[in-house]
């Protein structure tokens, strides 16, 4: 890794926001229901009210989280919340401070979107949702689902993970679907060492170039 050279990715860097300002609104209502799902990423306590990693960042996109789910439920779509839920020997903690345990608060989704009867909640024990057993035995009876709306937490994370999976498993099986990203219904932590700005700048940008569809908005 060269240092002195990172002097020339001012110009990069200005051009991936020049880029992601031209990003347009989804209108979701050509989409047919029996098609098309939402996934919500870590909506949970743990990170959007209480514990080690509770951001702020987080808690603030829950209304547009809700008005997004809100949606997606009135066209019909099939709703996933996927839940960190670690046990306490999670080998994640040599990475990440102690953090949602299964069965405590931390690890139950936010209240804001309990109101949603129709999700469908599956607990994961990794930073990517796609490594479960049961959103595998989902995908295989849903085999349908060619729209996928991404939104929660973090972007550069969870969603940057599960997205990349979800795509590499379609273009694996040469099998053209749309994954898109709102940019208003996602968002990740802000530190001295994580930029939360550039962070979640730069997991859009890294998902785009993989094939992910980057919009501002759902309608």
């Amino acid at each position: 890794m060269k240092i002195n050279n990172f002097k020339g990715c001012i110009n990069s860097l200005e051009n991936i926001i020049s880029d992601m300002k031209n990003i347009k609104e989804l209108d979701t209502k050509e989409f047919k229901s029996n098609e098309t799902a939402l996934i919500i990423v870590d909506m949970i306590n743990g990170f959007a009210k209480q514990g080690n990693l509770m951001s702020p960042r987080i808690k603030d996109i829950i209304p547009r989280v809700v008005n997004t789910t809100k949606i997606c439920e009135n066209n019909g779509f099939s709703i996933i919340a996927f839940l960190d839920a670690h046990t306490i020997d999670s080998i994640e903690f040599q990475n990440y401070p102690v953090h949602c345990l299964k069965g405590t608060f931390e690890s139950q989704l936010i209240n804001e979107l309990k109101v949603f009867k129709s999700i469908h909640i599956i607990d994961k024990n990794s930073t990517n949702g796609y490594m479960e057993e049961k959103f595998i035995e989902w995908m295989k009876r849903n085999n349908n689902i060619n729209n996928f709306i991404v939104i929660g937490n973090c972007t550069d994370i969870c969603i940057m993970q599960f997205v990349l999976s979800l795509k590499s498993h379609f273009n694996k099986n040469n099998k053209k679907v749309n994954i898109f990203i709102p940019t208003d219904s996602v968002d990740t932590f802000d530190t001295d060492y994580h930029n939360g700005d550039l962070m979640n700048l730069i997991g859009l940008y890294n998902m785009k170039l993989n094939g992910i569809k980057i919009v501002s908005t759902i309608k």
